[in-house]
């Protein structure tokens, strides 16, 4: 949904360049009924883009279908499609050359995919990076929505799953060795532990 945004919006904002500035040096529009405009016209847009892919995605994987989770799901996709639009939008006209601007939403898109802390932990991430971490829009997104997927009701081991899990392999993640011990010393509060939720907490 990210690509297909600036895709399409970086043409259709350069299209409408000469015509708003003719429109600003006439007096006969102001550039915040343009952004009002703008925002009445892509937010729609948006909306209908997030509810398709919703639809894929909860058709495809199993996802966290409780209504609460759905709905933060749908909420968090359509705000970050929007501040990507924003984004997109401020950088159609701060320069004239249509290259430089897919340029910079390029950046944005594939340094906050590799430095947004998915494909890369946070403490691994350079410090010349750690920016992206916290304003790339697609990162954000995508990271709220895994928290949100990880408070899945699905997710959970018993500690015979933990017990044969750390038998079978060698090399598991940190939480694990966590929920050995919680298990071998009985401060388990019931048979079962959320896996997901538990992940969360070396995020």
């Amino acid at each position: 949904v990210m690509i297909v945004q600036y895709l399409v919006l970086v043409p259709l904002f350069f299209s409408e360049r000469d015509i708003l500035r003719r429109e600003i040096e006439n007096k006969s529009c102001r550039i915040s009924s343009y952004i009002f405009s703008s925002v009445l016209y892509e937010t729609p847009v948006a909306i209908l883009q997030v509810l398709l892919l919703c639809s894929l995605g909860y058709w495809l994987v199993d996802l966290n279908s409780e209504s609460d989770h759905v709905l933060f799901f749908g909420l968090t996709v359509v705000f970050g499609v929007c501040g990507w639009q924003s984004l997109v939008c401020l950088a159609s006209f701060v320069t004239n050359n249509i290259g430089f601007v897919y340029s910079i939403c390029f950046v944005f898109l594939g340094l906050g995919t590799l430095f947004g802390g998915l494909l890369i932990v946070h403490h691994n991430i350079s410090l010349a990076f750690i920016p992206f971490f916290y304003t790339s829009v697609p990162a954000l997104t995508y990271r709220t929505l895994l928290h949100n997927d990880l408070q899945c009701c699905y997710m959970f081991l018993t500690c015979s799953d933990v017990s044969a899990l750390s038998k079978k392999y060698n090399n598991l993640p940190p939480f694990f060795a966590q929920m050995t011990t919680s298990c071998l010393t009985g401060n388990v509060p019931n048979p079962v532990m959320n896996l997901g939720g538990m992940a969360l907490q070396f995020m």
